[in-house]
């Protein structure tokens, strides 16, 4: 009887305790499924306030029949200088004011324009496209960048690439830059080249390519003795070298730029104002033999000039078939300085994506280097970092042995201290042990309990 007391008793405590943890439990669960819904809470919120967003985001309307695009100034990059509207027209892709959103709030309209006749615009220019801008009239005047399409064929020459913008009843030549070299673009299926314009005002723009001769464009290739003639000192370039006349491709900007376009040497820019001859030819010197001891060397040439330019700074923009390139981070261009005997490394840029040269029939990567003055050039690729010394690696793998040995008796004073503190080696906490204690202890004290009794 005694002990059929003792076990109802026990078992009482017993369930008690798996009252409260189940309690314990519940309450872990309800928190759960609370945590569940508010999470589904915030989604909803989430999906609602996106779907609210978008609602709210203007969307380009086009007009099929007049090919008019018409957005809402608002601006797609709010932490760059400016207020930049996506267009998102054939030609015109985007514009950036140099004013504040709020200064040019309002509808910004896009239209394109077939009916301008192309020898309006001046003679030896093709007429790619032309669109007409309208723009609220707090913007009329407002500076901007205008950033633009055109299919990268017909284009010709890149280089002859020209925004025009009429006003005043006449045709003015904007500040153009070819921002990219032709890539595919799938919502037009087609290569495109992509532009940026300055422009002082809104109206009607064309993008227009000149269509000057090769000997307009490109520097004049002559032969030694014209060289000789018209400077009148001896001017001995390296043999079979192709000799061209320094002539100014843009004279209205700083440095004297020549184009030459030869399969390796496309432009040399020098940085003062300089006139004379350039000469050009590829080289497998004793030295370049020995720098290919050192490091792959993917082209070699000689580049001279006459007196007064031959000392002076210019960037070299070259070209390098990109299938000679491992590692286009790693390409190079070296100069050989005679009076040192050794090569010196060039400020390099590899300063386009590989694109396909028609005139090369080879896709292509863009270099510039920048250089003190002429000589020998190698475009190479930097060697690989040598491996480490054996010695700093039985250094390295030691220090590993004894952060491991140090690991290990880390790992061991842990356990010992483990076992010490109460023997938790089985994963039981304190508070499993106090409730087991408890248990026994209530179940003692029932026994004793009845016992008296």
């Amino acid at each position: 009887m005694d002990r059929l007391a003792s076990l109802v008793v026990l078992c009482g405590c017993l369930l008690v305790v798996l009252m409260v943890a189940g309690s314990g439990i519940g309450a872990a669960t309800t928190g759960s499924t609370v945590g569940s819904v508010s999470t589904s809470v915030a989604d909803a919120e989430t999906e609602s306030a996106d779907s609210s967003t978008n609602d709210s985001v203007n969307v380009t309307a086009v007009d099929s029949t007049a090919e008019n695009v018409t957005v809402t100034v608002e601006d797609a990059e709010p932490f760059e200088f400016g207020t930049t509207v996506a267009v998102h027209e054939e030609t015109l892709t985007s514009m950036t004011f140099q004013a504040d959103e709020s200064e040019v709030a309002g509808n910004v309209s896009v239209r394109a324009n077939r009916s301008i006749p192309a020898d309006t615009l001046g003679e030896n220019r093709t007429l790619h496209n032309a669109i007409d801008v309208t723009v609220p009239d707090s913007a009329t005047d407002v500076p901007a960048t205008l950033r633009l399409v055109v299919a990268a064929y017909p284009v010709e020459h890149r280089e002859n690439l020209e925004v025009m913008r009429h006003t005043n009843g006449e045709w003015e030549p904007l500040d153009t830059e070819v921002i990219s070299n032709r890539t595919w673009s799938s919502d037009r299926g087609a290569s495109v080249l992509l532009l940026e314009a300055e422009t002082p005002g809104f109206s009607t723009f064309a993008v227009t390519e000149t269509t000057e001769t090769t000997t307009d464009s490109d520097a004049e290739q002559v032969d030694e003795q014209e060289a000789e003639a018209e400077t009148g000192t001896a001017f001995a370039p390296p043999p079979e070298a192709e000799i061209y006349r320094i002539s100014d491709r843009r004279p209205f900007d700083s440095g004297t730029h020549v184009h030459i376009h030869e399969e390796t040497v496309r432009e040399i820019t020098f940085q003062d104002d300089v006139e004379g001859f350039v000469a050009i030819n590829e080289t497998n010197a004793t030295a370049v033999s020995e720098l290919r001891e050192e490091r792959a060397v993917i082209r070699a040439l000689n580049i001279t000039a006459t007196e007064n330019a031959s000392q002076t700074p210019a960037t070299l923009h070259l070209a390098v078939r990109a299938i000679a390139v491992d590692n286009r981070d790693d390409v190079e261009v070296m100069r050989y300085d005679a009076d040192g005997e050794s090569w010196e490394p060039l400020e390099t840029a590899v300063v386009s994506d590989r694109y396909w040269s028609a005139d090369h029939e080879a896709t292509i990567l863009d270099v510039e280097a920048e250089t003190p003055g002429f000589s020998t050039f190698a475009i190479t690729e930097r060697p690989d970092d040598p491996e480490p010394d054996e010695t700093a690696v039985d250094e390295t793998d030691d220090g590993a042995d004894e952060t491991d040995e140090s690991a290990d008796d880390e790992t061991d004073d842990a356990a010992d201290e483990e076992a010490d503190n109460g023997g938790l080696l089985f994963g039981f906490g304190l508070l499993e042990i106090a409730v087991v204690v408890v248990v026994l202890l209530g179940g003692t004290g029932a026994v004793v309990v009845v016992r008296k009794r």
